[in-house]
């Protein structure tokens, strides 16, 4: 800066304008001992945001004083801030607040992780899964622990998941990654809706513990939707019944029984005592614990299950005492030669059922289902004939020291209670 500076004409308020920046530079006449004499002063911003201003003697000083504040901005030495009116009194008002050692940029985090609210915990699919297979094993949301069945379908169905993304955070699972997954397993129709409900409870679970965000899952985006069923109802004949309760071991006759005389579900059945079977009050109570639809019903005892039951029921106690009942069916089926149906004992009964009440309400009501879905699927399946002939199927009283059922399955450690040998009215079975 050269020394003659002063001399050219310099108009006060003087800006020191650079590329990064600048100052601005005031002139102060001052008077002192009768000598008059030029102050000069230049203003600008401390890194706190405070104005500052610093006085030199000579206008080459403070030029030089300006150009090297704007310098020190420029590489980054100091954060200038021009704050004024409301912006001011909110940043000194925020300043006053704080606790020593504590910068607005420390108050503005904390504000931010705050508004975010809880943090998410970061959890593996795997570990997800794992951790929910275990919380079924001690109770599920009726109460109690999950049925062998269901544990069973829990692990293979969440262990392909599990499989397919065994190091992944849970909350990185997508809507699209899950669709993707869904259709490499080749899943369809049923399969495809029991898996993706399975994932949804398995993320609404999580959720809840706070190893996925709140708020839509990624599920939500699915489409998981019921299929309809318009596939055939496949149900059995009288005589193939009567086949099945010929060749059952006694323990099994109350599970046969109560699929083909009342209806009942085979997880209702494995969660059934015997003390809600209440033949002398003339029906069956399926607690709403016990039942699918989660209501509670009272299914009526006909003639023919209170024959089949009668000489066998128990005061108390499980009615179904297999942990694995597709053993035994398996073995039924072998053993009668008649081919197993899905669900062939529930679809008979509700069958048969509406055409001897002609009532799809009244069947609905005793199977537990809608009377739409009654009427849909099971409307004109058989005909009055065939319904007297399948609640025909009656029991046949034998000597109490004649064993019965078979005899070449493994050993368990069963009472077992005398049987009776099937007949049928119509003379279908001789």
């Amino acid at each position: 800066m050269k020394a003659n500076r002063t001399e050219l004409p310099v108009v006060f308020p003087f800006v020191v304008e650079r590329k990064n920046g600048r100052a601005t530079i005031y002139r102060r006449r001052k008077l002192k001992k009768g000598r008059t004499y030029d102050e000069f002063r230049v203003a600008f911003y401390s890194a706190e945001g405070k104005r500052t201003l610093a006085s030199f003697a000579t206008f080459d000083d403070a030029v030089k004083a300006a150009d090297a504040h704007i310098a020190a901005v420029g590489r980054g030495l100091l954060t200038v801030t021009t704050l004024s009116g409301p912006a001011r009194l909110d940043y000194l008002s925020a300043i006053d607040k704080l606790p020593p050692g504590v910068s607005l940029s420390d108050a503005a985090d904390a504000w931010l992780r705050s508004a975010a609210g809880p943090q998410v915990v970061p959890i593996t699919v795997a570990e997800l899964v794992a951790a929910f297979m275990a919380s079924r094993d001690r109770t599920t949301r009726m109460g109690r622990p999950a049925s062998p069945e269901y544990a069973r379908d829990i692990e293979r169905r969440l262990g392909k998941l599990s499989e397919a993304f065994p190091a992944d955070n849970a909350d990185s699972l997508t809507a699209a990654r899950l669709e993707t997954w869904i259709d490499a397993t080749g899943q369809k129709g049923r399969h495809r809706f029991n898996t993706l409900r399975l994932v949804r409870t398995l993320l609404k679970w999580g959720q809840k513990r706070g190893h996925l965000p709140e708020g839509k899952l990624p599920t939500d985006k699915l489409e998981i939707v019921a299929p309809v069923d318009d596939s055939a109802i496949e149900i059995f004949t009288p005589h193939e019944l009567a086949r099945f309760l010929a060749a059952a071991r006694p323990d099994m006759i109350p599970f046969l029984s109560l699929g083909a005389f009342a209806g009942l579900r085979t997880a209702e059945i494995h969660r059934l005592d015997w003390a809600a079977v209440k033949l002398e009050r003339g029906f069956v109570e399926v607690g709403a614990d016990k039942a699918k639809t989660k209501s509670r019903r009272l299914v009526p005892v006909l003639p023919a299950l209170a024959a089949w039951l009668a000489p066998i029921r128990k005061p108390s106690g499980p009615v179904l005492p297999f942990a694995n009942v597709a053993k035994q069916i398996g073995w039924l089926s072998r053993d009668s030669k008649v081919a197993w149906k899905h669900n062939g004992l529930r679809h008979s009964f509700v069958s048969y059922r509406l055409a001897v009440t002609q009532s799809p309400e009244q069947t609905a009501f005793e199977a537990g289902n809608s009377p739409a879905m009654v009427f849909r699927h099971y409307r004109e399946l058989v005909t009055p004939a065939e319904a007297t002939a399948w609640f025909g199927v009656l029991p046949e009283v034998e000597d109490k020291a004649e064993a019965s059922g078979p005899t070449n399955h493994p050993p368990e450690p069963l009472v077992r209670t005398p049987v009776s040998r099937p007949a049928m009215v119509g003379n279908l079975v001789a």
